[in-house]
């Protein structure tokens, strides 16, 4: 089972690798099929929820890695910082350690 080092270093890394988006990819993150916020969904329909040119910065994180869960709260500059935004998001990992379900919920700030 990961450490709590490792699940931090995980969620870090999987955030440089949205905010590299379009040249990065997020599938070594992601299960085959992901529920967010009780919608199932490809990795390749995950993907399209990320608006394009967003930058994502953490401002807080737990994680727990005997119930392989991430929480965070993100904050967003959508469009080249014209807008932003704040999220907070939790996720649940499967045994191989991917994302397989997001709860997020965003705000205008």
């Amino acid at each position: 089972m990961a450490s709590h080092t490792d699940l931090q270093t995980f969620y870090r890394t999987y955030i440089e690798a949205i905010n590299a988006l379009p040249t990065s990819t997020l599938d070594p993150f992601l299960a085959p099929q992901i529920i967010h916020n009780d919608k199932r969904l490809s990795p390749t329909e995950y993907r399209a929820l990320i608006l394009d040119q967003s930058t994502f910065f953490i401002e807080d994180l737990v994680v727990d890695e005997h119930a392989k869960r991430i929480a965070a709260r993100l904050s967003i500059e959508v469009g080249l910082g014209a807008r932003k935004i704040k999220e907070n998001v939790f996720y649940s990992l499967n045994a191989d350690g991917c994302i397989q379900q997001v709860w997020s919920m965003v705000e205008d700030v």
